[in-house]
C-alpha cells in the first residue's frame, strides 16, 4: 500500500522535508486532500510506525495542556485535528526500499526518496550462489542527503546497467478512508504438512494468493 500511494497526484504526495513530526506534518496532509474527501472528517485514519506514533505522543506530553496530560497517561487512540492516528506495528519507522535503477555514464539518478541510508546495491537479478555487493566509492556514490546515485567510471557496473537498490527511507504517513486500501484473497488459505526424519523436525506451509490495491488513489494523501 505504501507504494501503491508513490502513484497519488503529485501535490498529493506531502514533502515533509525531513522535518520532525508536528502539527504542521498533520496539517499540510490535511490541506493536500481534496475537500470531497474530507467532508466525512470521522472516516479518515493517519497511519504510521508504532515509533513515530510514540514520538507524536512524546510531543504533545510536553504541552502543560489536558491534551498534554491525556498524551502522557492515555493508552487510547490520539486525534492530530479530530482525525485518529492509527498504529501499524508492521511499519517500520525507517521503511526499506526496493528499487531498481539504470546507471548511464556518470550521472546522478534521483532515487524515490530522500534522505536516506544502510544501502545496499546489488545485480538486478541475482545468481543462485550469494553475490557480492557492489562498493561504495569504488563502484558507485552516493549522496545519502539528496537521495542519489552514481556509477564510478573505472567500477564494476557497467554503463547502461541496472542494478537493484535497497536502502532505508524516512517515515511515511499516509492518510485516507480507512476503507480505501483493500485486500483480496485470491485463493482459499490451505495447510499442508509434512515430516523431515533427518532433522526430527515437523513442517508446515500455508498458502495462498493475496492482492492488495487502492480502490480511489486521489483519496489519498502520502507524507514522506
Amino acid at each position: 500500500w505504501l507504494r501503491l500511494a508513490d502513484s497519488a497526484p503529485a501535490a498529493q504526495v506531502v514533502d515533509a522535508a525531513n522535518a520532525n513530526i508536528g502539527a504542521g506534518v498533520f496539517s499540510a496532509a490535511i490541506r493536500a486532500l481534496p475537500t470531497k474527501f474530507r467532508r466525512n472528517r470521522a472516516a479518515l485514519r493517519f497511519f504510521c510506525s508504532p515509533d513515530l506514533a510514540q514520538n507524536w505522543r512524546e510531543r504533545v506530553s510536553a504541552r502543560a495542556t489536558s491534551g498534554g496530560d491525556t498524551a502522557l497517561g492515555s493508552d487510547g487512540t490520539i486525534k492530530p485535528f479530530g482525525i485518529p492516528l492509527i498504529e501499524v506495528p508492521k511499519f517500520a519507522f525507517n521503511p526499506p526500499i526496493v528499487q531498481h535503477v539504470t546507471l548511464n555514464a556518470t550521472t546522478a539518478v534521483a532515487l524515490r526518496y530522500a534522505p536516506i541510508q544502510n544501502v545496499v546495491v546489488l545485480p538486478s537479478a541475482l545468481a543462485t550462489t550469494p553475490t557480492t555487493p557492489f562498493i561504495n566509492v569504488t563502484d558507485y556514490t552516493l549522496d545519502l542527503t539528496a537521495g542519489t546515485i552514481a556509477r564510478v567510471g573505472a567500477g564494476a557496473i557497467g554503463d547502461g546497467v541496472t542494478v537493484k537498490v535497497t536502502y532505508e527511507a524516512g517515515p511515511q504517513l499516509p492518510l485516507t478512508d480507512a476503507n480505501n486500501c483493500i485486500i483480496g484473497i485470491g485463493r482459499e488459505m490451505t495447510l499442508k504438512k509434512g515430516e523431515d526424519i533427518f532433522r526430527d523436525m515437523k513442517q508446515y506451509v500455508l498458502r495462498t494468493r493475496v492482492g492488495v490495491q487502492i480502490e480511489e488513489v486521489t483519496a489519498l494523501v502520502k507524507v514522506k
